[in-house]
């Protein structure tokens, strides 16, 4: 029985979903399936490589399987790797609506003229798993889809939550520690040995990037983290870590992906506690370059504002980004400023949310 191939593209912050669904996929057709998942490709890796790489696996796909939400189906990077799946006249694409979108509602071509369905809805799993089984020529796998419908339904609800709290961000006052200026300021780099030792060449690229008045730090310890954010001052803290896309957990290992599960639980600082620290330091700034990190940003947005990576972010960019950042804030620009004229200069897609302040509820005037 010939194998198929499906990639499945998504946009930041929805990797939970994907990884279900090539999970289960794997799972219930008994390994006659190659999945990739686009996120696979970034999460560690400098340059062009991860792009060559995405690329390359699209063309090859049988199956275009696109994850389809409000906030991804303009996304650039899922147009880019639907373009090149469209290269290929014999390719199956797959519309799969989720979140807060439905297909009924669905009209942006060219992805609306192909047959979609709703991943969180049971009869259009059975869709998915249909033509799956069709092109393989093989049986129906015997499964629950209505239990696996409410699993996805899960992730919904957590893709909601924190889609509504960066909408929540977005029309916050700015911080009054936005408007310093910060000429000489004190950045914290927090990673892992694991990502230290894969981008060791990228970070030092991106070190040297700072202006020589930066000072500068590279903590790869989660202990030795702890203890510097609990008795230090830094104005800002830039996470080049790999965190879990469910929790936002950072995860501190030397360990390959796939050397993980049979050597104990991971080292990890959970995205709560990070935040508290992130509160502790007084840190005015978080960046998060890594585009998959939504979780991570729901936590530290309520202690502090975040410059946060809407699309993949390659080195070149990150370096270009923290190059300009860093210009400006050096001739007197403060932080809000000197994000939103980098963004304006490079359109590099890493964009400032404000601290989330909560709302008092309005008064009634017949109290």
């Amino acid at each position: 029985m010939p194998r198929v191939t499906i990639f499945i593209s998504h946009a930041h912050g929805e990797s939970e979903l994907a990884a279900l669904l090539k999970t289960r996929l794997v799972q219930d057709f008994i390994g006659l399936l190659d999945i990739f998942v686009s996120s696979d490709f970034k999460s560690i890796g400098g340059g062009e490589d991860w792009y060559s790489a995405i690329m390359n696996a699209v063309r090859a796909a049988d199956i275009h399987l696109v994850l389809c939400s409000q906030d991804s189906i303009n996304s650039s990077w899922i147009n880019i790797e639907l373009g090149a799946a469209l290269s290929r006249q014999d390719r199956k694409i797959l519309p799969a609506c989720h979140t807060n979108l439905r297909w009924k509602d669905f009209r942006l071509r060219p992805l609306a003229d192909k047959q979609g369905f709703d991943v969180g809805a049971a009869d259009g799993l059975a869709y998915l798993y249909a033509t799956v089984a069709a092109m393989l020529g093989s049986a129906m796998p015997s499964i629950d889809f209505e239990a696996l419908a409410a699993v996805v339904n899960e992730i919904e609800t957590r893709y909601k939550e924190a889609k509504t709290t960066k909408a929540l961000s977005v029309s916050c006052p700015t911080p009054m520690n936005l408007q310093v200026t910060l000429p000489k300021p004190r950045v914290l780099c927090v990673t892992s040995v694991r990502f230290h030792e894969v981008v060791r060449k990228d970070l030092d690229v991106i070190q040297a990037a700072f202006p020589p008045a930066t000072h500068h730090e590279i903590v790869t310890d989660p202990t030795v983290l702890k203890g510097l954010m609990a008795r230090e001052k830094f104005d800002i803290v830039h996470v080049a870590n790999e965190t879990c896309p469910i929790t936002g957990n950072l995860i501190f290992t030397s360990q390959a992906p796939e050397d993980r599960s049979a050597k104990g639980p991971m080292e990890t600082l959970s995205a709560s506690i990070f935040a508290r620290l992130v509160d502790e330091c007084d840190a005015a700034l978080v960046v998060l370059a890594n585009n998959e990190t939504l979780p991570l940003l729901v936590k530290v947005l309520p202690v502090t504002s975040v410059a946060f990576a809407e699309e993949p972010v390659d080195i070149p960019m990150l370096i270009a980004w923290l190059q300009t950042f860093y210009t400006f804030l050096g001739t007197g620009f403060s932080l809000e400023e000197a994000c939103r004229k980098t963004y304006a200069q490079h359109q590099i897609p890493v964009r400032l949310y404000p601290r989330l302040f909560t709302q008092p509820a309005a008064v009634s005037s017949h109290a």
